[in-house]
Protein backbone atom coordinates (compact mmCIF):
# COMPACT_ATOMS: atom_id res chain seq x y z
CA UNK A 1 0.00 0.00 0.00
CA UNK A 2 2.82 2.41 0.88
CA UNK A 3 4.55 1.54 -2.40
CA UNK A 4 1.33 2.28 -4.29
CA UNK A 5 0.92 5.68 -2.59
CA UNK A 6 4.58 6.53 -3.26
CA UNK A 7 4.14 5.61 -6.93
CA UNK A 8 1.06 7.83 -7.23
CA UNK A 9 2.93 10.71 -5.59
CA UNK A 10 5.92 10.34 -7.91
CA UNK A 11 3.65 10.29 -10.97
CA UNK A 12 1.78 13.40 -9.78
CA UNK A 13 5.12 15.22 -9.52
CA UNK A 14 6.53 13.81 -12.77
CA UNK A 15 3.57 14.79 -15.00
CA UNK A 16 3.80 18.56 -14.23
CA UNK A 17 7.56 18.37 -14.85
CA UNK A 18 6.96 16.83 -18.31
CA UNK A 19 4.33 19.47 -19.11
CA UNK A 20 6.64 22.28 -17.92
CA UNK A 21 9.54 20.90 -19.99
CA UNK A 22 7.38 20.64 -23.09
CA UNK A 23 6.11 24.19 -22.55
CA UNK A 24 9.65 25.51 -22.15
CA UNK A 25 10.70 23.68 -25.32
CA UNK A 26 7.79 25.19 -27.26
CA UNK A 27 8.59 28.68 -25.97
CA UNK A 28 12.26 28.35 -26.93
CA UNK A 29 11.20 27.28 -30.43
CA UNK A 30 8.92 30.30 -30.72
CA UNK A 31 11.63 32.66 -29.48
CA UNK A 32 13.83 31.61 -32.41
CA UNK A 33 11.27 33.15 -34.76
CA UNK A 34 10.86 36.52 -33.01
CA UNK A 35 11.50 39.38 -35.49
CA UNK A 36 11.93 42.57 -33.38
CA UNK A 37 12.06 45.00 -36.34
CA UNK A 38 8.73 43.85 -37.80
CA UNK A 39 5.39 45.24 -36.59
CA UNK A 40 3.22 42.15 -37.17
CA UNK A 41 4.11 38.48 -36.92
CA UNK A 42 2.44 35.08 -36.93
CA UNK A 43 4.21 31.87 -35.87
CA UNK A 44 2.74 28.54 -36.95
CA UNK A 45 1.16 26.35 -34.27
CA UNK A 46 3.85 23.73 -35.00
CA UNK A 47 6.63 26.33 -34.51
CA UNK A 48 8.09 25.40 -37.90
CA UNK A 49 7.44 28.60 -39.85
CA UNK A 50 6.44 32.24 -39.50
CA UNK A 51 5.55 35.42 -41.35
CA UNK A 52 6.51 38.92 -40.18
CA UNK A 53 5.68 42.29 -41.76
CA UNK A 54 7.46 45.65 -41.75
CA UNK A 55 4.89 48.00 -43.25
CA UNK A 56 7.13 51.08 -43.27
CA UNK A 57 9.71 49.31 -45.45
CA UNK A 58 7.11 47.21 -47.30
CA UNK A 59 9.00 44.06 -46.42
CA UNK A 60 7.97 40.55 -45.45
CA UNK A 61 10.20 38.23 -43.42
CA UNK A 62 9.61 34.52 -44.00
CA UNK A 63 11.22 32.08 -41.58
CA UNK A 64 11.27 28.30 -41.61
CA UNK A 65 12.74 25.66 -39.31
CA UNK A 66 14.76 22.81 -40.78
CA UNK A 67 16.73 20.38 -38.62
CA UNK A 68 16.37 22.69 -35.57
CA UNK A 69 17.84 25.60 -37.56
CA UNK A 70 15.72 28.64 -38.42
CA UNK A 71 16.46 30.22 -41.79
CA UNK A 72 15.05 33.59 -42.83
CA UNK A 73 14.57 35.57 -46.02
CA UNK A 74 13.36 39.14 -46.38
CA UNK A 75 11.25 39.97 -49.43
CA UNK A 76 9.45 42.96 -50.85
CA UNK A 77 5.66 43.00 -51.04
CA UNK A 78 5.96 42.74 -54.83
CA UNK A 79 7.69 39.37 -54.46
CA UNK A 80 4.42 37.76 -53.26
CA UNK A 81 2.48 36.27 -56.18
CA UNK A 82 -0.54 34.85 -54.35
CA UNK A 83 -1.96 33.62 -51.04
CA UNK A 84 -4.26 30.68 -50.27
CA UNK A 85 -5.82 28.91 -47.30
CA UNK A 86 -5.79 25.11 -47.35
CA UNK A 87 -7.92 22.70 -45.36
CA UNK A 88 -6.39 19.22 -45.43
CA UNK A 89 -4.55 20.08 -48.64
CA UNK A 90 -7.57 21.55 -50.45
CA UNK A 91 -7.57 25.26 -51.32
CA UNK A 92 -10.56 27.19 -49.98
CA UNK A 93 -9.40 30.73 -50.92
CA UNK A 94 -7.07 32.33 -53.44
CA UNK A 95 -5.83 35.84 -54.22
CA UNK A 96 -3.25 36.44 -56.94
CA UNK A 97 -1.30 39.49 -58.03
CA UNK A 98 -2.46 41.35 -61.14
CA UNK A 99 -1.60 39.33 -64.23
CA UNK A 100 -2.09 36.02 -62.46
CA UNK A 101 -5.88 36.31 -61.99
CA UNK A 102 -7.87 36.76 -58.78
CA UNK A 103 -10.00 34.09 -57.18
CA UNK A 104 -12.30 34.32 -54.18
CA UNK A 105 -13.71 31.94 -51.62
CA UNK A 106 -15.42 29.08 -53.46
CA UNK A 107 -16.88 25.61 -53.09
CA UNK A 108 -14.48 23.09 -51.62
CA UNK A 109 -13.67 20.63 -54.37
CA UNK A 110 -12.87 17.04 -53.61
CA UNK A 111 -14.43 16.98 -50.13
CA UNK A 112 -17.78 15.55 -49.14
CA UNK A 113 -20.21 18.09 -47.72
CA UNK A 114 -20.76 15.74 -44.79
CA UNK A 115 -17.11 16.04 -43.71
CA UNK A 116 -17.09 17.94 -40.43
CA UNK A 117 -13.56 17.27 -39.17
CA UNK A 118 -10.37 19.00 -40.29
CA UNK A 119 -6.85 17.83 -39.46
CA UNK A 120 -4.84 20.77 -40.82
CA UNK A 121 -5.24 24.41 -41.80
CA UNK A 122 -2.38 26.07 -43.70
CA UNK A 123 -1.79 29.53 -45.11
CA UNK A 124 0.33 29.28 -48.28
CA UNK A 125 2.24 32.11 -49.93
CA UNK A 126 3.47 31.72 -53.51
CA UNK A 127 6.74 33.62 -53.83
CA UNK A 128 8.55 34.85 -56.94
CA UNK A 129 11.56 32.69 -56.09
CA UNK A 130 12.23 29.60 -58.18
CA UNK A 131 14.49 28.09 -55.50
CA UNK A 132 11.76 28.21 -52.82
CA UNK A 133 8.41 29.32 -54.28
CA UNK A 134 6.19 28.08 -51.43
CA UNK A 135 5.92 29.20 -47.82
CA UNK A 136 3.35 27.51 -45.56
CA UNK A 137 2.29 28.51 -42.06
CA UNK A 138 0.19 25.98 -40.12
CA UNK A 139 -2.72 27.21 -37.98
CA UNK A 140 -4.17 23.81 -37.05
CA UNK A 141 -2.52 20.37 -36.98
CA UNK A 142 -4.89 18.32 -34.81
CA UNK A 143 -8.01 16.58 -36.12
CA UNK A 144 -10.82 18.85 -34.95
CA UNK A 145 -14.57 19.15 -35.33
CA UNK A 146 -15.58 22.23 -37.34
CA UNK A 147 -17.90 23.20 -34.53
CA UNK A 148 -15.05 23.17 -31.98
CA UNK A 149 -13.56 26.48 -30.80
CA UNK A 150 -10.08 25.25 -31.73
CA UNK A 151 -11.08 25.02 -35.38
CA UNK A 152 -12.95 28.33 -35.30
CA UNK A 153 -10.01 30.20 -33.74
CA UNK A 154 -7.51 28.63 -36.17
CA UNK A 155 -9.63 29.50 -39.21
CA UNK A 156 -10.30 33.00 -37.91
CA UNK A 157 -6.55 33.60 -37.51
CA UNK A 158 -5.81 32.08 -40.94
CA UNK A 159 -8.42 34.30 -42.61
CA UNK A 160 -7.06 37.35 -40.74
CA UNK A 161 -3.58 36.74 -42.14
CA UNK A 162 -5.02 35.87 -45.53
CA UNK A 163 -6.61 39.33 -45.50
CA UNK A 164 -3.33 41.00 -44.49
CA UNK A 165 -1.36 39.31 -47.29
CA UNK A 166 -4.16 40.13 -49.74
CA UNK A 167 -3.76 43.81 -48.83
CA UNK A 168 0.04 43.58 -49.35
CA UNK A 169 -0.45 42.08 -52.82
CA UNK A 170 -2.90 44.86 -53.77
CA UNK A 171 -0.50 47.51 -52.42
CA UNK A 172 2.30 46.10 -54.57
CA UNK A 173 0.02 46.11 -57.63
CA UNK A 174 -0.99 49.73 -56.98
CA UNK A 175 2.65 50.79 -56.52
CA UNK A 176 3.53 49.10 -59.83
CA UNK A 177 0.65 50.82 -61.62
CA UNK A 178 1.53 54.23 -60.14
CA UNK A 179 5.17 53.81 -61.18
CA UNK A 180 4.10 52.99 -64.74
CA UNK A 181 1.82 56.06 -64.83
CA UNK A 182 4.67 58.27 -63.59
CA UNK A 183 6.94 57.01 -66.37
CA UNK A 184 4.27 57.85 -68.96
CA UNK A 185 3.78 61.33 -67.49
CA UNK A 186 7.52 61.98 -67.45
CA UNK A 187 7.80 60.73 -71.03
CA UNK A 188 4.97 62.98 -72.23
CA UNK A 189 6.48 65.93 -70.41
CA UNK A 190 9.87 65.27 -72.02
CA UNK A 191 8.31 65.08 -75.49
CA UNK A 192 6.53 68.39 -74.94
CA UNK A 193 9.84 69.98 -73.90
CA UNK A 194 11.55 68.65 -77.04
CA UNK A 195 8.79 69.99 -79.29
CA UNK A 196 9.15 73.36 -77.61
CA UNK A 197 12.89 73.32 -78.35
CA UNK A 198 12.21 72.41 -81.99
CA UNK A 199 9.77 75.33 -82.23
CA UNK A 200 12.47 77.66 -80.91
CA UNK A 201 14.90 76.35 -83.55
CA UNK A 202 12.26 76.94 -86.22
CA UNK A 203 11.53 80.45 -84.95
CA UNK A 204 15.23 81.35 -85.04
CA UNK A 205 15.51 80.02 -88.59
CA UNK A 206 17.76 77.04 -87.82
CA UNK A 207 14.96 74.69 -88.95
CA UNK A 208 12.48 75.33 -91.72
CA UNK A 209 8.81 74.42 -91.40
CA UNK A 210 9.23 71.06 -93.15
CA UNK A 211 12.17 70.03 -90.93
CA UNK A 212 10.31 71.13 -87.82
CA UNK A 213 7.24 69.10 -88.81
CA UNK A 214 9.35 66.05 -89.61
CA UNK A 215 11.14 66.12 -86.23
CA UNK A 216 7.89 66.82 -84.39
CA UNK A 217 6.21 63.77 -85.95
CA UNK A 218 9.15 61.59 -84.90
CA UNK A 219 8.73 62.72 -81.30
CA UNK A 220 4.97 62.16 -81.35
CA UNK A 221 5.51 58.62 -82.62
CA UNK A 222 7.40 57.89 -79.37
CA UNK A 223 4.21 58.29 -77.29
Amino acid sequence: MEFFIAAIASISIFIPIIFFTQKMDENSKRLAFIAPNFEQQIIGCDCNSSIAINDSRKEVLLAIRKNDTVSQRVLSYKDISSVEIFEDGISVTNTAAVGLGIGKIGVLSGRSETSNKISQIDLRLIIKDTSAPLHDVTFLNVKTEKTHNRYKKAMQSARHWYGIIEVLIKQADEDKENAANNVVQISQSSIADEIKKLAELRDTGILNDAEFQQQKEKLLDLK
